[in-house]
C-alpha cells in the first residue's frame, strides 16, 4: 500500500511539474495568427468552381467567407493568439454586382470582414480613380499603397496609407505591414484610370518603410504584395535583402501551401485565383522577451458552401443588392451549346468567339483581344446579361487601328515570350516555341508561324486590326500599339458582343488551332 501511495505521489508531482513548466513556457510565448484573403474580383456571391481543387463545388461568396474568417478568429482567441486579417487586394471590380453598384456591394460586405489592412491592387482602378477613392473613403479598414503617389506633387493620396502598425496585445510588441501596389498597374490599367498616379521606385519604397518601421519600434515586418513567386524574382530579392521578416505574395500554381524560406525571410502565399474560395492561415510563435519568431506554420483554408454556415448580416446586405439587380442580370440573351472557357496561355472557344465578334464589328483583317479581359467561364445553357458582365467586366470599346506588319509581328512575339495571358486572335493564327527565347541570340523571334487570312504575314504592309481601347492605348505590355493610327472607334466590346449573341441566338464556338505552342519537352 505504501509503495502504491508513493507511486501516486511521484506521478502527481511529475504531472504538476510538467503543467507548471508548460504554463511558464506559454507565458514566454506570444502567438500571432495571420489570415490572408484577397483576389476577390467582385465575387460576393457563391459560384461553381471550374478549376482544381474544387471543380464542380459551390465555393466562395461573402457570407461564407466572413463566416469562415469569424470561425478562424474565434479559434485564435481561444488559443490566446493575436489575430490579423491581411488582404492582397484585387477585390473591388470584376462582376456584374460590383459593376452596377460601382463596387459598393463589395466594400459594404468587406466592412463586415474585420480586415486589418488591405493592399491596393491594380484591379481596384478598373472602374476609374474617382470611384476607387469614393469606395476607399467608405471602407472601415486601411488600404495600403506605399508606392502610389500623386503625379502632380509626389505626395500620397489621403485615401491610402503607406503602412499599418499593430501593437500586439498592447504589450509593446509591434508588427509593421508594408503594402506595395503592383508596379505594372500603370501599364495594366486603362490610361484614364491611372492618369493621376505615379509609382515610387520599389527600392526607395522599401527603404522608407524600414526606416519608419524602426522609428515606430516595430519588431516584425510584413510586406503585403501581389508578387508572383515564380516570376517576380527581382522584387522578392529586394524584400529579402532588405531584411523584411515575412512576405505575402501570390501562388498561381497551387503548389505553395505551406511556409517557405528565402534567407531569413518567411514566404507565404494566397492562391492567385482565390476569388473567395480560399484563405491562407499562418500561425507564428514569438519569444515574448525578445519578440523573435521561432516557429511558423501555414495552411490553405477552403471556403466551400456546404462546409460552413453563412453569415446572416452579410447575407442580408447581399440580398438587398440582388433584389435591385436580378431583373437586369437574369435577362437571357442566348444559349450556349458548350461551356465557354476563358483563355489564359492557350486558345479557347470563348476567346475565339469574342475575337470573332470584334472582327465582325470592325470589318477588320485581324482581331486581337487580351486574355486578361476575360474573368469567368460561362456554362452551357442559357446565357444571361449577368453571365456576360461577370465574364467581361471591363468597359473597353472596340477600336480599329492601322498596324504595320513588322509591329504586328513584334506584338505577337511579345505575347509569346511573356506567356502571361496570350492574345486571342481572329482572322489569323500563330504558333511559337518558347524554347527559342533561351537561344544565344536574344533578339530572335519565338514565333514559328504567323498567318493572316491563311497567308504568311507581310512585314512591309499595313493591316487593319480590331482590338480594344485598353490595348490600342499601349497598355497591357504592348506599347507598340500606342502610336498606331486609329481608323475608327466602335461601341463597348461587351455590349457589342451581347448584341451579336442576341442575333446569333445559339453559340457553339470551337477551338480551331489559331494558337499553337510547340517544341515543349
Amino acid at each position: 500500500m505504501k509503495k502504491l501511495l508513493k507511486s501516486i505521489f511521484y506521478f502527481v508531482f511529475v504531472m504538476l511539474f510538467i503543467i507548471s513548466y508548460s504554463f511558464i513556457d506559454i507565458a514566454k510565448t506570444t502567438k500571432v495568427t495571420f489570415v490572408v484573403s484577397g483576389i476577390l474580383q467582385g465575387n460576393i456571391v457563391s459560384y461553381k468552381a471550374s478549376g482544381e481543387p474544387y471543380r464542380g463545388m459551390m465555393v466562395g461568396g461573402m457570407p461564407f467567407l466572413i463566416s469562415k474568417i469569424s470561425e478562424l478568429r474565434k479559434k485564435a482567441q481561444k488559443n490566446r493568439s493575436a489575430f490579423y486579417l491581411l488582404d492582397c487586394g484585387d477585390d473591388f471590380p470584376g462582376t456584374a454586382h460590383s459593376y452596377y453598384s460601382q463596387c459598393r456591394a463589395v466594400v459594404d460586405t468587406m466592412n463586415l470582414m474585420g480586415v486589418s489592412a488591405m493592399l491596393l491592387g491594380n484591379r481596384e482602378f478598373d472602374y476609374g480613380f474617382e470611384v476607387l477613392k469614393a469606395r476607399a473613403a467608405e471602407a472601415n479598414f486601411p488600404i495600403l499603397a506605399a508606392n502610389v503617389r500623386n503625379k502632380k506633387n509626389g505626395e500620397p493620396f489621403g485615401e491610402f496609407r503607406d503602412e499599418a502598425v499593430f501593437d500586439v496585445n498592447n504589450d509593446g510588441f509591434k508588427i509593421a505591414v508594408l503594402g506595395i501596389t503592383p508596379p505594372e498597374t500603370l501599364t495594366d490599367s486603362t490610361i484614364k484610370n491611372v492618369s493621376e498616379i505615379a509609382m515610387k521606385g520599389e527600392t526607395e519604397t522599401i527603404e522608407l518603410f524600414k526606416k519608419k518601421a524602426a522609428e515606430s519600434g516595430a519588431d516584425f515586418t510584413v510586406a503585403l504584395t501581389q508578387l508572383d513567386y515564380e516570376k517576380d524574382k527581382a522584387l522578392l530579392d529586394l524584400l529579402v535583402k532588405s531584411g523584411i521578416n515575412m512576405v505575402v505574395g501570390l501562388d498561381f500554381t497551387n503548389q505553395m501551401t505551406g511556409v517557405r524560406k528565402a534567407g531569413e525571410t518567411t514566404l507565404v502565399a494566397l492562391n492567385g485565383f482565390a476569388k473567395g474560395a480560399q484563405l491562407t492561415k499562418i500561425e507564428i510563435l514569438f519569444d515574448s522577451e525578445t519578440y523573435k519568431p521561432f516557429d511558423f506554420c501555414a495552411e490553405v483554408v477552403p471556403v466551400v458552401v456546404n462546409q460552413v454556415e453563412p453569415d446572416g448580416d452579410c447575407a442580408r446586405v447581399i440580398a438587398d443588392y440582388l433584389r435591385k439587380l436580378d431583373a437586369i442580370m437574369n435577362q437571357v440573351i442566348g444559349e450556349a451549346e458548350v461551356d465557354l472557357k476563358r483563355p489564359f496561355n492557350e486558345e479557347t472557344n470563348f476567346g475565339n468567339l469574342i475575337a470573332d465578334y470584334m472582327l465582325r464589328a470592325a470589318s477588320a483583317e485581324i482581331a486581337l483581344q487580351n486574355a486578361g479581359s476575360f474573368r469567368a467561364d460561362i456554362d452551357a445553357g442559357d446565357v444571361t446579361v449577368g453571365d456576360f458582365y461577370n465574364a467581361l467586366p471591363f468597359d473597353n470599346d472596340i477600336v480599329l487601328i492601322e498596324v504595320p506588319g513588322h509591329v504586328l509581328h513584334d506584338v505577337i512575339d511579345t505575347t509569346c515570350r511573356r506567356e502571361r495571358g496570350l492574345l486571342q486572335i481572329a482572322g489569323g493564327a500563330y504558333s511559337y516555341d518558347p524554347n527559342l527565347a533561351q537561344s544565344p541570340d536574344k533578339t530572335s523571334s519565338v514565333i514559328t508561324n504567323f498567318t493572316i487570312a491563311s497567308r504568311e504575314i507581310e512585314l512591309n504592309r499595313n493591316y487593319r486590326v480590331a482590338t480594344n481601347s485598353f490595348l490600342s492605348s499601349g497598355q497591357g505590355g504592348y506599347p507598340q500599339l500606342k502610336n498606331c493610327a486609329i481608323i475608327e472607334c466602335f461601341d463597348n466590346l461587351r455590349e457589342t458582343s451581347m448584341r451579336f449573341i442576341r442575333e446569333d441566338k445559339i453559340l457553339r464556338p470551337v477551338i480551331e488551332g489559331r494558337i499553337i505552342r510547340t517544341g515543349v519537352k
